[in-house]
Formats: structure tokens, sequence, C-alpha cells
């Protein structure tokens, strides 16, 4: 079985930001859709750091699956005036892209030493700082 071709199946990749930027993206959708069609978000990351780093303690995986509708049974989000702060695209994380040029890459299980390049404290600082600029936007955003 397939899906249908009036299926829309978009693609975000970016760790654990991407699964908020494809919320938002199905929030905006349902927002503009006419036909009061639903959206599902799934998203995933796997946060794998090298042994002794300062990422160690934070590395994990998660999961989650997200049904978007114009009337929300459980939870509304007020996103128009929510606040947004990316200024720091560049130097935090490194995506691992070793793989992506190997074909060999995984087979027999025998992964290849391919772990992100970052720096603990310019994260917790980038992401200090982000947050602080978020809510002072929505604060704006509403009014206050």
């Amino acid at each position: 079985n397939s899906l249908p071709r009036s299926v829309e199946v978009p693609e975000f990749k970016h760790a654990c930001l991407g699964g908020v930027y494809a919320m938002k993206a199905a929030c905006r959708f349902v927002d503009t859709d006419l036909s009061n069609r639903k959206c599902i978000v799934v998203a995933a990351d796997i946060a794998e750091y090298e042994r002794g780093t300062t990422g160690e303690p934070t590395q994990g995986a998660g999961a989650v699956a997200m049904l978007i509708e114009k009337s929300p049974k459980i939870l509304s989000l007020d996103y128009k005036h929510a606040g947004s702060s990316s200024t720091y695209r560049g130097p935090d994380f490194r995506k691992p892209v070793s793989r992506l040029f190997d074909p060999a890459w995984a087979s027999a299980t025998q992964r290849k030493c391919d772990f992100p390049v970052f720096s603990g404290p310019y994260s917790t600082a980038v992401y200090t700082d982000t947050t602080i600029d978020s809510v002072e936007q929505m604060l704006r955003n509403l009014g206050l």
C-alpha cells in the first residue's frame, strides 16, 4: 500500500529542533487549510557523544508522535504569539557526516566513529541566550 498523492510528506532534519520545525509547519498548515485536514508529526532523535566529553551525560534517545488539528482536544498552542530565536547557526553542533560518504558504514553492525563536534559551554550559552530572546519576543508579541 502507498499513501495517496494528496498526502504531503515533508521531512525536517536538524536533531531535536527538526521536531519543533515540523510541529510549527503542521500548525501553520492546519491553520490555513480550508478542508480541515489533520497532520501527523513524528519526531525522533538520538544524541550520541564520545565517552569522556561534556556531551556524554546528555546523550539519549527519544521519539514522539503528535496529531495536529484545528480544534485540538488535549493541548492548544498559541504559536502566532510565540517567540523564536535562531541567531546561532554556524559554530554550535556539527552533525556527524563521515558516515554519509562511507558506503560500508554500519555494515555488519560495525560502526565508524562519527560523533558530533560541539562545545558544551558554548552550547549552554547559546541555549540560555536563545531562550531569553525567544521569551522576550513572545512577551512583545503578546503586548506585555
